[in-house]
């Protein structure tokens, strides 16, 4: 699991680099990638996922993430790092067999890259603060291990029109082993996107 841990966080990581790596004037009338193609705009995202469900997780609970996102127009002042969106969101869980859900709420910034007129991938960095109760024997509870985690994001979707979008995402919770645990919580899933 470690190894899987490493290639989830490097790949965000190498994302966000990659758009943070030109600002969103650069794209060429063309050519692509155009990064920031959305950077002044505000979004909202919402849909749903399978709990404790993603590349790096243990499954140790079955269950259903109702997602929801605010991304906010890119202040200028981040426009040397790819003109990031501030995010603000929220993965309020339903677990299976009685269990007790982790309940997150995070923010950040997203890096969003077109690379073609409609498809489009993002990478989310930020922090996340979490319910989980450290006394319970639920097996994500002691996982996440406390409850400031980091929020690490990665989707990929299509402009379906202007201001709608579809997308498959994923959402990594983790310490990075600043705690006693880092067994980390993931959800993954589908949502839709409208922008104003």
């Amino acid at each position: 699991m470690g190894l899987l841990r490493t290639i989830f966080a490097v790949s965000a990581a190498a994302a966000c680099l990659l758009a943070a790596g030109a600002s969103a004037d650069e794209r060429t009338e063309s050519g692509w990638p155009w990064v920031g193609k959305n950077a002044d705009r505000m979004e909202i995202r919402f849909g749903g996922a399978f709990y404790d469900t993603g590349p790096a997780t243990d499954h140790d609970e079955d269950g259903f993430v109702a997602n929801g996102e605010v991304l906010f127009p890119s202040p200028d002042f981040l426009s040397p790092i790819g003109s990031p969106r501030p995010y603000l969101g929220a993965d309020v869980a339903f677990v299976e067999n009685g269990a007790t859900p982790v309940h997150v709420a995070y923010a950040g910034l997203n890096w969003q890259v077109h690379w073609s007129q409609r498809f489009y991938t993002a990478a989310s960095l930020g922090g996340s603060i979490n319910n989980a109760d450290m006394n319970n024997p639920s097996p994500n509870h002691w996982g996440v291990g406390c409850n400031l985690l980091f929020h690490i994001g990665v989707s990929a979707g299509i402009d379906v029109t202007e201001r709608v979008s579809l997308e498959a995402y994923a959402n990594h919770f983790s310490n990075a082993n600043q705690c006693f645990s880092n067994g980390g919580l993931e959800s993954s899933g589908l949502r839709v996107g409208l922008k104003f």
